[in-house]
């Protein structure tokens, strides 16, 4: 085998061994996004296994035991460099459909699959728009009650002592009104009578005993 054939081998395993890490990379972040998000990760993997296992065993292999096998006949030639050195277009043609076809069936799978679980974010204009809770309004219902309280307390105190105070009244008054009776009252208690004034009972006993006095009077002359 010729050396620029060599070369076209080692160029065309270094493409396909760097296409078979990017794409174990896609599969390895599209697996956490599912596992971080409870979404099943099952039909990723088995589309791994579907695309990346064929591609790494049909593509890279057999350009790998190739290029091992010259090597182990020249072993010189692996110092070469590989800048320059054009690949056929066929190779290349399989090689890149191969890639696009792996990585559009990996974001197919991780798209029907991936489901993420909702959050109730809240916007910040949202929460501005909040209503504020004023904590100053229960101390001043607190102070309101309590005023109020002692308001009702002041004013059952004073009506209590307002009561008591015209009992005391009341019962000194009846106190002083039995233990001392006016002379008036003793003497008019016994002229009392019903609808008439005191003056009028006197006007009558008078009259009465007037004539009393006339009579006898008149019976004492005729005798």
């Amino acid at each position: 085998m010729s050396q620029e054939s060599y070369l076209q081998i080692k160029k065309e395993y270094q493409v396909r061994q760097f296409l078979v890490i990017f794409l174990f990379i896609i599969f390895a972040i599209l697996d956490i996004l599912l596992v971080s998000s409870r979404s099943r990760y099952v039909p990723l993997l088995t589309t791994a296994m579907a695309t990346l296992v064929p591609f790494n065993h049909f593509f890279l292999v057999p350009f790998w035991r190739q290029k091992k096998a010259i090597e182990e006949e020249h072993p010189e030639w692996k110092e070469l460099s590989t800048k320059g050195v054009k690949i056929p277009s066929a190779e290349a043609n399989k090689r890149t459909l191969a890639s696009i076809g792996t990585l559009i069936a990996l974001l197919l799978s991780f798209e029907l699959t991936y489901k993420p679980a909702k959050q109730s974010n809240v916007k910040v204009n949202q929460v501005d728009k909040l209503p504020k809770i004023d904590f100053k309004a229960p101390e001043k219902s607190r102070s309101s009650e309590s005023e109020s309280s002692s308001s009702s307390e002041m004013k059952e105190s004073s009506s209590s002592e307002s009561k008591a105070s015209s009992s005391t009244e009341q019962s000194s008054k009846t106190e002083s009104s039995g233990t001392k009776p006016s002379k008036s009252e003793s003497n008019n208690s016994y002229y009392q009578i019903p609808g008439l004034t005191d003056e009028q009972v006197r006007d009558i006993v008078s009259k009465s005993v007037k004539d009393l006095k006339e009579q006898e009077s008149k019976e004492k002359s005729e005798e």
